[in-house]
């Protein structure tokens, strides 16, 4: 059974957009979607040199139990945030999904 390889905690968050009482765009707010297990594999790390130092990229890949998730979602990995890059159910059979993201 794949469930048992998820040993990390993640918690996946949304992005959501708050208007105010004129009906106009307010602010970004990002509420916890979900707290679950997941595996997590470093896929690659790119360093690029900056004004002020060198950044690195990180990418992983996350495998989880299937979830409704876009591109408006975002994981929190180790304290760290995740934007999504492609999202793929395994199988085509909505039991696990497997998310590319990279370190914002």
């Amino acid at each position: 059974m794949k469930a048992n390889t998820f040993k990390h905690r993640i918690k996946i968050y949304k992005k959501e957009q708050s208007k105010n009482e004129f009906n106009e765009l307010d602010f970004t707010q990002e509420l916890l979607f979900k707290e679950v297990y997941a595996s997590c594999k470093n896929l690659s790390v790119e360093s690029k040199n900056l004004d002020d130092g060198v950044s690195q990229i990180a990418t992983h890949e996350f495998e989880l139990r299937f979830l409704e998730l876009d591109f408006s979602y975002f994981i929190v990995f180790r304290d760290r945030k995740y934007e999504i890059l492609s999202i793929q159910d395994i199988d085509q059979n909505k039991q696990f999904l497997k998310i590319k993201a990279r370190l914002q």
